[in-house]
């Protein structure tokens, strides 16, 4: 029989420790203020914590692992990235200059493709709703547009000579999101292949680059930490939000317009209400951020960090309800599928998918500890 004790600590939240090994089995989170007392079973199944907040809380003691399914990537790994609904995952692997399309389910390959030797020296692209083309710039400036399959060049998107220092399609596929190193932000319509609006943001940094669901919002983020929310028909700023000390490493409007979601070299997630531009920071602060992802029913928000740590929150609670922890190296890239549960990770020493396994646990603690 496994010896468990629970401990709990200033931060509200409880850990479940294997005696002798002492490794942590779980950390459980959910009150709101101080935790004063706590028992565990003797069967070390079941834990019991009472707080200042006036709850009294129910947990499982034995939480489930997460069901993963995981592959290396191939040796020349450059990036990787998701198509805006999150079902297909594109690895681009620089050396050969060969793109990659998988099931972000199943990481099967569903695709590959080698670019001309035109594309020597690009190394930023995009991929569309259900991968059906993908945006890939080059050194002269200009953005290439490829159906995938079969592998066609479409049109070539060219505004000058500055470089484009980020690329994003929006959800429906309709509109592609450059960002230029000449402070420049274009808006192009994919299927006339002409450039629809051009804004001016406050900086020439602009690193990432993230479309509301809709298509009626698309942000920026800034190396300085900065970010720059535009309404797309309106043609006007929306917001700029400043508060990060460093720079913005992902980026994501929730899906009700209302917030932005950045996750900052400064070790910060911080949600930001568009009204106000003020921004409130999730806890579980890390030396960084890399990349931040919210589920499609709006309910969770993961963020992975250079320590290989994967962290969730629910959004409406602030609170954070999961640590997944499996990855050796910084964690590049987050999507949620499209079945609302399932998170894929991309890190350069494999990629995973946490099945929805582990997100109905959290779903049991929470009833459980909600007393429900």
């Amino acid at each position: 029989m496994v010896l468990r004790l629970v401990s709990a600590s200033a931060d509200q939240r409880l850990k479940l420790w294997e005696v002798g090994t002492w490794r942590e089995l779980a950390s459980l989170q959910g009150h709101a203020s101080e935790i004063a007392c706590l028992a565990i079973s003797q069967d070390g199944t079941e834990i019991i914590s009472g707080s200042k907040d006036q709850s009294v809380r129910l947990w499982s003691g034995q939480p489930k692992k997460p069901e993963i399914v995981s592959k290396r990537p191939e040796p020349d790994f450059y990036s990787a990235g998701f198509s805006p609904a999150g079902e297909t995952l594109n690895i681009f692997y620089d050396r050969s200059g060969t793109l990659v399309a998988c099931d972000a389910r199943t990481l099967e390959e569903r695709s590959r493709f080698s670019m001309d030797d035109d594309f020597i020296g690009a190394t930023l692209y995009a991929g569309g709703p259900g991968n059906r083309c993908v945006a890939v710039d080059s050194t002269s400036g200009e953005i290439r547009l490829w159906t995938v399959q079969p592998p066609k060049l479409i049109g070539r998107l060219a505004s000058g000579v500055s470089r484009v220092t980020r690329l994003a399609f929006a959800a429906n596929g309709n509109l592609l999101a450059s960002a230029r190193d000449d402070a420049s932000l274009e808006l192009w319509d994919v299927s006339t292949l002409t450039r629809r609006a051009t804004f001016t943001t406050r900086s020439n940094n602009v690193d990432r680059l993230a479309f509301a669901s809709d298509s009626s919002l698309v942000a920026a983020g800034r190396t300085d930490g900065a970010i720059e929310v535009w309404h797309i028909q309106q043609e006007k700023r929306l917001a700029s939000l400043t508060g990060h000390q460093g720079g913005i490493r992902g980026l994501a409007i929730t899906r009700d317009n209302s917030s932005v979601l950045s996750a900052s070299s400064d070790g910060r997630v911080i949600l930001w209400n568009l009204i106000t531009q003020r921004g409130e920071a999730l806890g579980g602060r890390m030396n960084s951020y890399n990349c931040v992802a919210d589920s499609l029913d709006g309910r969770r928000v993961a963020a992975g960090a250079d320590d290989g740590t994967i962290r969730i929150w629910d959004l409406a609670s602030k609170q954070e309800v999961a640590v997944l922890r499996g990855h050796a190296e910084w964690v590049r890239h987050l999507a949620f599928l499209p079945d609302g549960n399932s998170l894929v990770s991309v890190s350069r020493d494999s990629i995973r998918v946490w099945r929805a396994s582990s997100l109905d646990e959290i779903d049991a603690q929470e009833r459980a500890g909600l007393g429900n």
